[in-house]
């Protein structure tokens, strides 16, 4: 039995250093659970009067479960508020206010995925709101806006409960989305509410923040052992 060319390949190109494609590794990005406070977190307010963001506890009267000013019991654990300084979703704020976590992307990305748990609600059933809740990318003050961006107003869905928007978010980008940030290089994750004036208030809650990639696992020198190996084996083979 002869050599089998492949393997000599592989041998040869294992020995020459030459680049060869041995899948794909998961790295995490971004962890925030908020167990840890605001760990990472740099908050900007517009105007500067108005830095409601901040950690609850799950059993506080945000999450509680009347219905009507609250998350409903959505978050199970620690969780971000944004737009909120104390419970009940009651204070009228106006303004802007910012969450953003820095990200260093490998610049040999393949894939990355986005998710993270989410409530947007308002306290005024009977008033339409303006207000926005948004998620970006960010390349220094560049916005790149592939993620979740609430433009639809917050409007009553059922008569007697406040209108709410909810739940798991979860995006994959690839191919051209992926490399234009890459490209632009993304270095930040925000999050974002703006409150209109004479309106209604509302408040978004955030939790478990994960971002994960692909990257390409490299030839490592335990295949560079085994093509050897294989190298030798078919030898003796041909030899008898």
């Amino acid at each position: 039995m002869k050599a089998n060319g492949n393997t000599s390949v592989i041998a040869l190109s294992l020995l020459m250093g030459l680049p060869m494609s041995a899948g794909a590794s998961a790295v995490d990005i971004l962890t925030r659970d908020f167990e840890d406070g605001l760990v990472g977190a740099s908050v900007i307010s517009t105007p500067a009067s108005n830095t409601w963001v901040n950690i609850r506890p799950s059993t506080d009267a945000s999450n509680g479960a009347d219905g009507l000013v609250t998350f409903d019991q959505f978050f199970s654990s620690s969780f971000m508020m944004v737009g909120d300084l104390e419970g009940n979703i009651s204070q009228s704020n106006t303004g802007t206010s910012t969450v953003s976590f820095a990200l260093n992307l490998p610049s040999d990305l393949t894939s990355l995925t986005i998710g993270y748990d989410w409530v947007f609600d308002t306290n005024n059933p009977s008033n339409p709101s303006s207000d926005l809740f948004s998620v970006e990318f960010l390349a220094g003050l560049t916005i790149y806006d592939y993620l979740q961006g609430s433009a639809t107003s917050l409007t009553p869905d059922r008569p007697g409960v406040v209108s709410t928007t909810r739940g798991t978010f979860s995006l994959t980008l690839t191919g051209t989305a992926l490399s234009d940030l890459l490209t632009a290089g993304v270095d930040q994750i925000r999050f974002s509410l703006r409150e209109d004036a004479a309106l209604n208030s509302s408040a978004v809650g955030i939790d478990n923040i994960l971002i994960t990639g692909l990257v390409p696992v490299p030839t490592t020198l335990a295949l560079l052992g085994i093509g050897l190996a294989g190298g030798v084996v078919s030898r003796r083979k041909s030899r008898r």
